[in-house]
């Protein structure tokens, strides 16, 4: 009985004993690998940028020369370099010894959205940020959304925001844009969009979707007045008894100035 009694307890001390070297070495392999030179970040390669700078992504994601690799939070650094407003998303990966690569997919000015300012919508429909001096502003403007309306409601004015961009789209491989470039796409509540043609002087009145074949209408329309050398005010679009029908009000012609 005494002798099973010390094999049990010897063989609990060599177990402890073991544990207890494991976890020195542990110890010591997380204080050499979080400390050595040999493991200090030497190049960081990033990849995307365009519009952000390279400081600016680094001092976002904590990254730096001469820090120890293993000390880099990679999730919080993708996750803060991420809340960049022109950084849609990022991804780190660190290389051993010394690599850190950083990859990052800005987002897609696709419109400006007047919510009591500009802001930019990007392709996915977000909107990411007010406009600054250094921004694209030739880019057509959604309005018709009232700001508190998009903060309460974000997923259905998302939908809409969505809708009007798909609209340009259309606009654009209708090859309106070339025609006739786009200035604003209005929201009209339930009734769907008019548009605002870049000229500033015509004013197009959709209704709701689907806009393919409206737009193929318009096309005519514009390629017609143009060869007859007249102005539309107003183009409308939105009849829903007969839509194979257009309403044109045409631009008053300029008045001819009396000589002398």
């Amino acid at each position: 009985m005494i002798a099973r009694t010390v094999f049990i307890v010897t063989r609990v001390l060599i177990a402890g004993g073991i544990v207890t070297a494991l976890a020195a070495l542990g110890f010591f392999v997380h204080h050499y690998v979080t400390n050595s030179e040999h493991f200090e970040i030497r190049e960081i390669v990033i990849r995307g940028m365009s519009r952000v700078g390279r400081d600016e992504i680094l001092e976002a994601g904590g990254i730096a020369a001469g820090a120890n690799i293993f000390r880099l939070d990679v999730d919080g650094a993708e996750r803060k370099i991420g809340q960049i407003a022109w950084i849609r998303e990022a991804r780190v990966v660190r290389r051993l010894p010394g690599t850190v690569r950083v990859r990052v997919r800005e987002r897609t000015p696709s419109a400006l959205i007047e919510l009591e300012g500009l802001y930019l919508v990007d392709a996915e429909g977000e909107i990411f940020k007010k406009l600054g001096e250094r921004d694209p502003a030739d880019l057509p403007v959604i309005t018709g959304l009232a700001r508190q309306t998009v903060i309460d409601h974000p997923r259905a004015s998302g939908d809409a925001i969505r809708e009007a961009l798909g609209l340009v789209a259309e606009y654009d491989d209708g090859g309106l844009a070339n025609r006739a470039p786009l200035s604003e796409i209005h929201r009209d509540g339930a009734s769907g969009f008019s548009l605002v043609l870049a000229d500033g002087a015509t004013r197009v009145r959709l209704g709701p979707g689907p806009y393919r074949v409206k737009l193929a209408r318009l096309s005519r329309l514009l390629q017609e007045l143009g060869r007859r050398g007249l102005g539309a005010q107003y183009i409308y679009l939105d009849n829903r008894v007969r839509q194979d029908r257009a309403t044109v009000k045409l631009r008053p012609a300029p008045k001819e100035e009396s000589p002398g």
